[in-house]
């Protein structure tokens, strides 16, 4: 499995770059660690509110509707100020384009998107731009390495949908860019304390 680095992150929040379709639909995933077929089933108007979003949908590969991966997948998180960002940018360029559509990421005819034909698009997206080839999948792998040391296990296992027996860490944390660092400087700190 592979994870985002920081610079591939910076890259993916660049207003600079040339964006794609989907652009706010990747930075989404990558903050709020939701399935892709999740995202893709957000219904702009009826599943946020109050900056809560609720996960009440999926979309599979073959653009089918369905209830989730499993019963833990059903759940409500409050989106974080750069999560409500990306749904005022969204919101912001579906406008600019004309389209009105009850889905938060439709396609360009405003019909609700395919992961599949996401999943193809952000590759283009990627390789064009010099970021990690990673899935849009392994985004949820990115955001649980980024928020392990700071994000309660019970929570994040909440907000990702995992049930209580699930080893999040275990199978979505990977070493982040600056871990081995942090777990030293915070050894020195809690060292430091006692030795004074």
């Amino acid at each position: 499995r592979k994870i985002l680095t920081p610079e591939d992150i910076k890259k993916l929040f660049d207003n600079s770059i040339e964006p794609f379709w989907y652009i706010h639909y990747v930075r989404f995933l990558l903050i709020t660690g939701l399935r892709p077929g999740e995202a893709a089933g957000i219904r702009a108007d009826e599943d946020i509110k109050d900056n809560i979003l609720t996960i009440k949908r999926s979309i599979n590969n073959l653009g089918e509707i369905t209830d989730g991966k499993n019963a833990n997948a059903l759940r409500s998180q409050y989106l974080p100020e750069i999560a409500q960002k990306i749904v005022t940018d969204q919101r912001q360029m579906l406008k600019q384009n004309s389209i009105k559509s009850p889905w938060l990421f439709p396609n360009t005819f405003g019909d609700i998107s395919n992961p599949h034909e996401i999943y193809k698009k952000w590759v283009r997206f990627r390789d064009k731009n010099n970021i990690t080839a990673c899935s849009l999948y392994e985004l949820r792998h990115t955001m649980v390495s980024i928020t392990k040391n700071g994000v309660p296990t019970h929570l994040l296992k909440m907000v990702l949908g995992h049930t209580e027996a699930m080893d999040t860490y275990g199978v979505y944390g990977h070493e982040f860019a600056g871990d081995l660092q942090n777990v030293a400087n915070a050894t020195q700190n809690i060292f430091q304390t006692i030795l004074k």
